[in-house]
């Protein structure tokens, strides 16, 4: 029989929870407060600068982003615009970079804007893409990639390019 005061039985109590449950691993929480005080001062002070400047550049990339997609002096931004206004409002819409005519049929609207420069056709074609149906002088895409909207594109000296909005639906 064990005494009281042996060695096994002083471990036992040590590593016991009130409840009567031991724990034969050392918990998560444990465990990384036991690798934070094995840390330098310095080392957190470099982790915590590290973190900060992750943090900022993700916050300057995302507002630089932002202030890209909404920037007006930008013509495929311009563009972008004035076909998304001409589909709200269901009129004609004047713009600087091509010609916007909008045509009404069965409930259906597709906004034609003619005469786009064949630089900026791609990119505007492509924020479209995933907005609808496009097509580019009279060809819907069969794989919308960037490459197959630039060979559309640029197979005339300008392009037409149509756009038929997503139902509210769908």
């Amino acid at each position: 029989m064990l005494a009281f005061g042996s060695e096994e039985v002083r471990n036992t109590l040590k590593k016991s929870y009130p409840a009567g449950i031991s724990l034969s691993q050392p918990s998560n929480n444990q465990r990384l407060l036991d690798r934070l005080a094995k840390l330098s001062l310095f080392k957190i002070i470099l982790i915590g600068l590290a973190l900060a400047l992750m943090l900022m550049l993700g916050l300057f990339a995302g507002v630089a982003g932002y202030k890209a997609v909404r920037e007006d002096n930008d013509p495929v931004r311009a563009l972008i615009n004035d076909m998304t206004d001409a589909a709200e409002k269901r009129a004609v819409v004047n713009s600087d970079y091509a010609e916007i005519n909008v045509i009404i049929r069965h409930g259906r609207i597709a906004v034609v804007a003619g005469g786009v420069d064949k630089e900026m056709c791609p990119s505007v074609a492509w924020y479209f893409v995933h907005r609808g149906i496009v097509s580019i002088n009279g060809t819907a895409p069969n794989r919308a990639s960037l490459s197959n909207l630039k060979a559309l594109c640029t197979q005339s000296f300008d392009a037409t390019l149509a756009w038929w909005p997503k139902a509210a639906g769908q």
